[in-house]
């Protein structure tokens, strides 16, 4: 068989659903996939896909059987009458077995199934071994980045944020001079903004730079999910948004409030303004119990947004990256995944291009402080 990979769009349009529901075989066990290193795009391997549709009897597309190997055993006692055949075959495309009787034939066949059973595990074995360093190297390379740009933030915010404040202060000052020109009022207004909007950038470089432990405690996190989202309620409302919540009964997690907030407020934040008006946002959570890795839940927030484009989608937990234009510090998503990595976490990304683009947060059970 061919080694080729499949994206989850190439396993829906083959069976003829939205790309959600293969994720969910994926998410529920009964379609083997694997997720790329930083940013979470899941890809299932060709065999794996034929195997999910012969245990759920699904009809094989007519190119993918092209991809199967076509085996024949030749049984003949008349050993240059086999090799002739064999010639034959091979040029015609076929695998092929010669055995000079009935009983070598079954011999063969079962050899010839073990080793191709042992191959198929050894491959599976070391396409894990190559993705789990691939994925190591990922995180080191990384940690790295992001080390290297807290040393920097943390020598620049301090001396760049006190002259913006005082700026911001004088400004205000001028603003509140009732004989100031209507123009330049509308000048000043705008240097006022730009300059908040200064401060506010560093106020999340600083928050980045700083290495700050999260303080766990019992935490209900259906309803910090629903506190989040009426927060943001008043945005859904203005973009007439659709609002989805498929919440499942969890237990209690260890975790920080605050922190997780910040997680859940600037990912539905990031959705709302990635929507036009008649989209639709899900919020989703389910528990967990990934294998090996104990209890946990899963929350998932899926927007019907353009996507992010292919050539994008790898570079979004980078720092200071955006796809926002002007409007954007790209440091947003990097707190994000910072936070959910110092709970135990992962938070992993889907997206196809037109159709939408959904963030995967696990979090673990966790246990209480000592």
């Amino acid at each position: 068989m061919k080694k080729r990979v499949l994206t989850t769009g190439e396993i829906a349009e083959y069976c003829g659903v939205n790309f959600r529901t293969v994720i969910r075989w994926i998410k529920r066990g009964q379609l083997k996939a694997y997720q790329l290193p930083g940013r979470g795009d899941n890809r299932i391997e060709l065999h794996d896909f034929v195997a999910f549709l012969n245990n759920y009897k699904m009809p094989m597309p007519d190119d993918l059987q092209q991809d199967q190997p076509r085996r024949v055993l030749v049984v003949d006692d008349d050993l240059s009458s086999s090799q002739a055949i064999e010639r034959t075959l091979c040029r015609a495309g076929f695998e092929t077995e010669i055995a000079m009787d009935g009983f070598s034939a079954e011999e063969n066949l079962a050899l010839t199934d073990e080793l191709a059973d042992r191959n198929q595990v050894l491959q599976k074995l070391n396409d894990t071994l190559e993705q789990r360093v691939e994925e190591r190297t990922q995180q080191l390379l990384h940690s790295e980045k992001l080390s290297a740009v807290g040393r920097l933030a943390a020598g620049i915010v301090h001396e760049i944020c006190n002259p913006l404040s005082v700026a911001v202060g004088w400004v205000e000052l001028t603003l509140q001079d009732e004989g100031l020109d209507p123009q330049h009022q509308e000048s000043l207004q705008l240097v006022s903004e730009e300059l908040c909007r200064a401060i506010e950038i560093l106020d999340n470089l600083r928050d980045f730079s700083k290495h700050k432990l999260p303080l766990k405690f019992s935490l209900d996190l259906n309803a910090l999910l629903e506190h989040t989202l009426d927060l943001v309620a008043h945005q859904f409302r203005q973009k007439s948004i659709e609002l989805h919540k498929d919440l499942a009964g969890l237990s209690n997690i260890w975790a920080d409030k605050d922190q997780l907030g910040q997680v859940f407020l600037n990912l539905i934040d990031n959705a709302i303004d990635a929507m036009d008006s008649g989209s639709t946002l899900t919020v989703r959570t389910r528990p967990l119990q990934a294998e090996g890795e104990g209890k946990g839940v899963e929350v998932d927030i899926a927007d019907t947004g353009p996507g992010i484009p292919e050539g994008k989608i790898d570079r979004i937990f980078e720092p200071f990256y955006t796809t926002k234009g002007e409007e954007g510090t790209g440091l947003g998503l990097p707190i994000c995944l910072g936070i959910i990595e110092e709970h135990g976490g992962k938070l992993a990304v889907d997206s196809e291009e037109g159709i939408g683009t959904t963030f995967h947060i696990h979090l673990p059970i966790g246990e209480p402080e000592e």
